[in-house]
């Protein structure tokens, strides 16, 4: 749980849109009286009104609110009105065109109003006889209401049942004389008139807002548990047994320095791909060009690469020039479509590709994408899991709120917060907790417990962790006093070396690993060589760096090169560091193997096993500088050089899509020629040699021998086509092989 994110409602029974309603009601109350709350700043009384600023979920939540019928329609799109028809486009080609364009642009948007006007013609259609024909008009308008269906689910239910009534009753008109038709019109009206007057989603009808521009692009469920979930998936099913560990040997192999996050463990992630999260899919994606080069195909490769262009500018919390960044944005949104065009287009099949077209229309209306993330809202799985399991069942929900009230009421006492009515509800002179309750803001494992790290002035911010094994020593006797940097104590004071410090940030700068720095008005980067610490204040006196020099972009990775300047040593003030930054070995060019030479480790013990890992043997100091790193981003992102990549405009990156996926068909389509050519001749082969073994021989009954294998095809499928979630097929060694999917 966050701070400043609370509980609202849950519940097991009513669906969302039905506790919308009551949130709707309440929020539009307090708009139009205010709430009267008290500024403890000020220390006055104060009128706070609260505004609806977006509805945030993954996306069938997010269509759910907008009254969209969903991204399996045929206008699959919330935003805006593309749609995937194929029965109305050109055949071949051009219509092939036709779609891809249309996918890799932004439409007409979609608007409450229009909306609003489907669902009347949906209502009027219902209750004049024909409730039935509502499913063709929402698949025609992409505008479908869950609240709605409610209503709609009793009128052709009623419908239906009065004309199994008509059946029965024969032909010829009612009682009252009037057709049958009529009469069920005439029913349906009445039914109509005892319903709610208004019987559409409630959230259509919040004032200044719009539920198809104002849910936004959600970055976890869309590129997260979108595109790095389905590529994933697609690399590893790729790999033969020895490629799988060769990969598992990458992966545990990879200096994570600057990442924040532990050392991976590559068997993980490679056994179980089917299987991982968003927060394994965060490490992959800043990882994904280190380990992935040479193990998957070059057009497979250009797509990684330019995703991991995008996605740091997507993660990155601050903009500092809106049109500047939204520039950048959209040049990478469009490489990155473009990228993967190229390597297939079958992965339009995914409507989620397809969003990445607004997050220019987001970003300007909300901000950067990571402040609104719904990733926030996944710790609160923990208290309604625990609640869930600890209820007596006969009413979770009630259970679960209660709990979350009772954890507010606590963060509320104890932050400060004041008491103006007692139990009874009557009001009272504000009140504050006592002082024992005030003081367990100090306490870090009650703030963990709470949620409330942070809120307080406390960090960790320059804290060291000394060298193991050592104490303090005189100055000449460090790295820095032997080059000849002057003393920074009085003379005769001693000077601790530490392994590790704590930056402004939360980022860890570690001996041998790299950092950001300010050098006049520069960004620089450099790897820390020494960390010096006043033994007694603790005080950072300052870190010795060895200066890197930032080159031209290097291949396959297409990142910057970062060459250690072994001749330019400078020391620098903890104040000037910015940040930490991730730096690989540049393994591509180099060969680098993998080896049995890493100890297995198991509870905390160092085993006599070995595992494989890569030894850079050769030129350790040439590297690269990972800018897919996602922490610090808009520090990092400066050393990017600007060249955009694959760099094609629309057309002409479709039209060589289409060439592409042309080429591929017909390389399909030979090698499966050639497999049923060879396969033809083996039996013959082998038709041949048992007509010669069997001359002269005595022909007996009976069927003893031995049962014909079952000859079978090795299918490799990118993915699987159409629907939301890609379906999983691992590829099988090259010594087995799989039947064919129909």
């Amino acid at each position: 749980m966050l701070y400043n994110i609370h509980f609202i409602a849950t519940s097991n029974l009513s669906p969302p849109l039905e506790m919308i309603e009551a949130v709707t009601a309440m929020l539009q109350k307090a708009r139009e009286f205010g709430i009267e709350v008290w500024d403890c700043v000020y220390e006055e009384w104060i009128l706070i009104i609260p505004w609806f600023l977006a509805f945030q979920g993954d996306n069938p939540m997010s269509s759910e609110f907008a009254s969209h019928i969903g991204m399996k329609g045929k206008y699959f799109c919330r935003v805006c009105k593309a749609k995937s028809d194929k029965n109305n486009r050109a055949p071949g080609h051009a219509g092939e065109i036709d779609r891809l364009q249309e996918f890799m642009t932004a439409g007409i948007p979609r608007t409450t109003d229009e909306t609003i006007t489907d669902l009347t013609a949906q209502l009027k259609r219902a209750i004049d006889g024909a409730p039935s024909a509502v499913d063709d008009m929402a698949t025609e308008s992409g505008s479908k209401d869950k609240y709605f269906q409610h209503f709609l689910d009793k009128l052709q239910a009623a419908a239906s049942k009065l004309r199994d009534e008509q059946k029965e009753r024969g032909a010829g008109p009612s009682e009252s004389g009037v057709s049958k038709a009529q009469e069920v019109k005439e029913m349906l009206h009445r039914l109509r008139a005892d319903m709610p007057d208004n019987i559409f989603n409630p959230v259509l009808s919040i004032l200044d807002f719009d539920a198809n521009s104002d849910t936004p692009v959600e970055i976890l469920h869309v590129v997260l548990l979108g595109v790095v979930k389905y590529w994933w998936r697609d690399a590893v099913s790729r790999q033969t047994s020895k490629g799988k560990e060769e990969l598992k040997a990458r992966l545990s192999s990879v200096d994570v320095a600057g990442l924040n996050t532990p050392p991976i463990r590559g068997n993980t992630y490679v056994q179980y791909a089917g299987s991982l999260v968003g927060r394994d899919f965060r490490v992959i994606l800043q990882v994904a060009l280190v380990v992935l080069h040479g193990l998957i195909p070059q057009a497979h490769y250009d797509g990684w690469i330019a995703l991991c262009n995008l996605a740091p500018l997507m993660f990155q919390p601050a903009i500092e020039h809106m049109p500047t960044y939204i520039t950048k944005l959209q040049q990478a949104v469009s490489d990155f479509l473009a990228a993967t065009a190229l390597w297939n287009t079958q992965w339009f099949n995914k409507p989620k590709f397809h969003l990445f077209v607004h997050l220019a229309q987001h970003i300007r209306r909300f901000g950067p994408l990571i402040l609104y993330a719904t990733e926030s809202f996944e710790s609160f799985n923990l208290v309604i899991r625990l609640r869930s399991i600890h209820s007596s069942k006969h009413a979770p929900s009630v259970d679960i709120a209660r709990a979350f009230s009772h954890l507010h009421a606590i963060r509320h006492l104890v932050s400060g917060g004041y008491v103006f009515s007692d139990e009874n509800g009557n009001k009272i002179a504000p009140r504050q907790a006592g002082r024992e309750v005030l003081a367990l803001l100090e306490d870090q494992r009650f703030l963990k417990f709470m949620s409330m790290e942070g809120l307080s002035d406390g960090s960790n911010s320059g804290f060291c962790m000394p060298v193991v094994g050592t104490g303090p020593c005189r100055w000449g006797d460090t790295m820095t006093g032997k080059l000849g940097i002057p003393n920074l104590l009085r003379q005769g004071e001693k000077v601790q070396r530490c392994r590790s410090v704590v930056l402004s940030n939360g980022d860890k700068a570690q001996i041998s690993k790299y950092v950001i720095y300010r050098k006049d008005d520069n960004r620089c980067v450099g790897r820390v060589e020494e960390i010096l610490v006043e033994p007694d204040t603790d005080a950072v006196l300052g870190l010795l760096i060895v200066a890197c020099r930032i080159g031209p972009d290097i291949l396959p990775y297409r990142l910057p090169s970062c060459a250690v300047q072994l001749d330019q040593y400078r020391m620098i003030a903890f104040n000037e560091l910015i940040c930490a930054v991730n730096v690989n070995h540049n393994c591509a060019a180099h060969r680098c193997k993998t080896a049995l030479t890493r100890q297995v480790v198991q509870e905390r013990q160092h085993t006599d096993h070995l595992e494989n890992e890569v030894n850079h043997t050769v030129e350790p100091n040439d590297c690269f500088l990972n800018l897919a790193q996602l922490r610090s981003a808009t520090d990092v992102q400066r050393f990017r050089s600007g060249i955009p990549f694959p760099g094609l405009p629309l057309i002409e990156a479709i039209e060589q899509a289409i060439l592409n996926k042309d080429r591929l068909e017909r390389e399909t389509k030979d090698a499966e020629e050639a497999k049923e050519s060879e396969r033809q001749e083996r039996g013959r082969a082998k038709a041949s040699k048992k007509t010669g073994t069997q001359a002269g021989t005595k022909k007996t009954g009976g069927g003893g021998g031995k049962k014909r294998k079952r000859v079978e095809v090795e299918v490799d499928r990118d993915f699987a086509e159409g629907g939301e979630d890609l379906v999983y097929h691992p590829r099988p060694s090259r010594s087995r092989t799989v039947a064919p999917e129909i």
